[in-house]
């Protein structure tokens, strides 16, 4: 009982965080995956939800750059809550939706979020105690993905039920994602707590010109940081390629939205498999070898979902899902132990930055092809397969290996 109590005993503002998390991901992981066919039937082409995603990717650069800055200014807490409440705003936008510039306009709403996420990783780590941060960070985080494994299924049951090109499926769905975002909202509202002490909060015109200070950044990255920035960048080109178009390219093989629910769900539940059976080995296991086991892995389950028709997506799926939970953490680690201490924040903000901007770079890339090809959606994907191994090759080549480990 004393060591249960160890790992399930944290500060009020892990379980406020934890709560929210869930209902959060609840909505990401049901209604989210639904949101490129949603484009489709309010009239939209394939080329559309590549502009779509890839124009809100970019915004949100300028957000990350600032997002920090902020939350020493006012104060994690209110950062964090009056921004939680764009979600709900998010997904009302969606419900009235006409066409697909409401999209656009409901996903720059969205894209705000990128304002409190510093604060929210700092409000996290200023509430567990060190001995305690690692196991913190995984019981907040793998606990909401577990509890969404049914999430993308009862999402497209309930969009099947009336119809794939109605309307009136994907707005109950949203009504589910309003109700579940205003209570994340209300939970945070009531009892997250400020963590900030306000005599270290910055001014305004300070925290501006700290802001300003993130573009020369590149000069402090240690060494194998930059190459590491450098390398993800084809792995978020090619994540560009691909991502947004899987369900489209389900659904034009003929996978309905409550298979392609059961899919997604089962895709869920293997990477909290893997999440959960790499405790053990992940500090363990050099950076290099266990990122590239993470692209071979994505690498095949893109072949399988692209060439074995039905049985191969719900076999791929769930291996890119697996791919994508293996790479996540050594990529993470290898972020933190090539980081020293006093810079993590300002690199992890240059890398986010750097992410985005090959990630629209993938998305603006995979528009144009569709626009030419006449929607030929198997072009991106074939070609963020290629890329994805290539990201693997890359890796294990020229990403250097760490001999010195930062504390």
């Amino acid at each position: 009982m004393d060591k249960l109590r160890k790992y399930i005993t944290y500060h009020r503002n892990i379980y406020v965080i934890l709560v929210s998390w869930i209902l959060l991901t609840y909505v990401t992981y049901g209604i989210d995956p639904y949101i490129p066919n949603y484009i489709a039937v309010l009239g939209g082409s394939e080329a559309d939800i590549g502009w779509i995603y890839g124009i809100v990717n970019l915004i949100s650069i300028p957000l990350l750059l600032i997002g920090g800055i902020l939350g020493d200014y006012i104060g994690r807490r209110r950062l964090i809550v009056s921004i939680t409440f764009a979600v709900v705003l998010t997904y009302l936008t969606y419900y009235f939706a006409i066409n697909p510039f409401y999209i656009l306009v409901g996903m720059m709403i969205s894209t705000t979020t990128s304002l409190y996420r510093p604060s929210l990783m700092a409000i996290v780590g200023d509430s567990l105690k060190p001995g305690q941060r690692g196991r913190g960070i995984i019981f907040i985080r793998t606990i909401p993905d577990l509890l969404s494994v049914p999430a993308p299924f009862i999402i497209g049951y309930i969009i099947a039920l009336y119809g794939e090109n109605s309307l009136k499926g994907y707005r109950e769905a949203f009504l589910i994602g309003i109700a579940l975002a205003l209570s994340a909202f209300i939970v945070r509202l009531l009892f997250l707590s400020e963590t900030l002490k306000p005599s270290i909060r910055k001014r305004l015109v300070d925290g501006l010109k700290d802001s300003l200070s993130v573009f020369k950044l590149w000069n402090i990255v240690p060494k194998p940081m930059k190459k590491l920035i450098k390398l993800r960048a084809v792995t978020h080109l090619a994540l560009g390629l691909y991502a947004r178009y899987l369900i489209r390219y389900a659904t034009v093989n003929g996978v309905s939205a409550d298979l392609w629910g059961s899919i997604y769900s089962i895709a869920t539940a293997a990477g909290v498999l893997v999440s959960f059976s790499l405790l053990p080995y992940v500090d363990v296991i050099e950076h290099r070898a266990g990122m590239t086991l993470g692209f071979i892995m994505r690498g095949l389950g893109l072949i399988l979902f692209i060439y074995g028709s039905i049985p191969g997506m719900v076999l791929g799926l769930p291996m890119i899902f697996m791919g994508r939970d293996m790479l996540v953490p050594f990529a993470r680690r290898y972020q933190i132990d090539s980081t020293p201490h006093e810079v993590r924040a300002r690199v992890s903000s240059l890398d986010l930055i750097f992410r985005n901007i090959f990630l629209s770079a993938g998305l603006f890339l995979a528009s144009i092809i569709l626009s030419f090809t006449g929607q030929n959606l198997l072009i991106p994907l074939f070609l963020g397969m290629i890329l994805t191994f290539i990201s693997g090759i890359l890796f294990i080549t020229y990403l250097p290996k760490l001999t010195e480990i930062e504390e």
